[in-house]
């Protein structure tokens, strides 16, 4: 692009064609550094785009300057003419990598590296900064694609401290938010369901543990699920996790509006949390009660229609599942959340383990007692055993020395 005389200008270069000679890039030189507030100098013996050997050189000037100006300045060299001047519209430490031919582009183009080059330019500090600025474009980009969510970030705590010592956390965190923005959009439009279930039982009985059974089933980590704190804001810690455990619903947990907005298959919804509503773009929804769907409905208020509940059945397109011991009943609904069709399954080993096979109550009250106080073994009642106690039964085997006293060491 040919540059008037009139147009001002802050930073430039001049291409050199090797065969003008060194005499005349050492003269340009000469200029550039005197002029100049920062000046440099590339030559390209090979470059793929270009048919001669070149030199790049380039400065940045205190204060702005036309290019009547400049030319001036280089009077006295015959080869340069007004087409010469050209204006860096890049950065000054991105056109320090440029001529270096070490810019994203560059790369990709697999153009050579220049075989010398020079000036008072700080080339380590341009490449160190524009290797930074490509990591948070390539963070930015994997953000937008959905490929590092904010659950992903948030526990990597290695990314968040370089996120927050090179000064990223706005940029950041606002990807976070135009990509959440765009799935919202997209979700209107959404042909896939999410998966949704209830699974209800008895206190103790495996929901929470058969409901991560079920999310990693699917093919999810454990750090893909979320499983909702207890109070007021049960969501204040979600942060786009797509598996969401809706833990220990029951009749003040929320109400049947909120619900039905979470429980919809399809479009991503917001709910509340303490500082600002989430928007829940889950791909798993699990909801553990100590109730069946239809009760919990029932008990939301008395003049709740029975019929109404059928909106959130049909919506539970995995069915309802109640847990009674090692055995699963399975309960699925139509599209108009009528019951279509019952079934059993034995309770996955996975969880049963977890359940029926981890530590007594009795074994960690033993645990954290020997922890305190010098005692190894006591019976049901309390006596220390002067040989051995059935932790499950409570059996003696052996002669009881002594009632049970506190004997902690001073």
């Amino acid at each position: 692009m040919v540059l008037g005389k009139g147009v001002c200008m802050t930073q430039f270069e001049i291409i050199i064609p090797t065969e003008w000679g060194k005499e005349v890039f050492d003269s340009i030189c000469k200029i550039m550094a005197e002029k100049g507030s920062k000046w440099a100098w590339a030559l390209h013996e090979k470059d793929e785009l270009s048919s001669f050997q070149h030199w790049h050189v380039g400065a940045t000037l205190p204060s702005s300057r036309t290019v009547k100006d400049v030319l001036l300045w280089f009077k006295d060299i015959e080869q340069i003419k007004e087409n010469s001047i050209e204006r860096i519209k890049k950065h000054w430490k991105t056109y320090l990598c440029y001529i270096l031919h070490k810019t994203k582009d560059a790369i990709e183009k697999g153009k050579s590296v220049p075989t010398e080059y020079g000036g008072n330019a700080d080339f380590d500090g341009a490449l160190s900064s524009y290797e930074i600025k490509g990591l948070l474009d390539n963070l930015i980009a994997d953000i937008l694609d959905g490929k590092v969510r904010q659950y992903d970030y948030f526990n990597n705590k290695e990314l968040q401290q370089a996120v927050l010592e090179k000064g990223w956390f706005n940029k950041v965190m606002h990807a976070f938010d135009s990509f959440t923005k765009g799935e919202l959009m997209r979700s209107s439009t959404r042909t896939n369901e999410r998966k949704q279930c209830w699974i209800f039982g008895k206190a103790g009985s495996g929901k929470t543990e058969l409901a991560k059974w079920l999310c990693r089933a699917s093919n999810y980590r454990d750090i893909d699920i979320y499983v909702t704190s207890s109070g007021n804001n049960p969501f204040d810690d979600y942060n786009g996790q797509p598996c969401i455990i809706v833990d220990d619903v029951d009749a003040e947990t929320m109400s049947p509006k909120t619900m039905l907005k979470l429980a919809d298959c399809f479009t991503g919804s917001a709910v509340k949390a303490r500082y600002q509503n989430k928007v829940i773009l889950a791909d798993m929804v699990v909801f553990t009660s100590t109730i069946a769907p239809s009760n919990w409905w029932k008990a939301m208020s008395n003049d709740k229609v029975d019929g109404n509940v059928y909106q959130l059945l049909r919506r539970l397109n995995l069915g309802t599942w109640h847990i009674d011991g090692r055995t699963i009943g399975v309960t699925l609904y139509d599209g108009s959340g009528e019951f279509f069709a019952k079934s059993e399954m034995d309770m996955p080993e996975e969880v049963l383990n977890k359940v029926l096979g981890g530590d007594s109550q009795v074994e960690k009250a033993l645990d954290f007692l020997g922890s305190k106080f010098n005692i190894r073994t006591v019976d049901k009642l309390g006596n220390k055993a002067a040989v051995s106690v059935n932790l499950k039964t409570g059996d003696v085997s052996g002669k009881i020395d002594v009632p049970w006293v506190d004997d902690t060491d001073d």
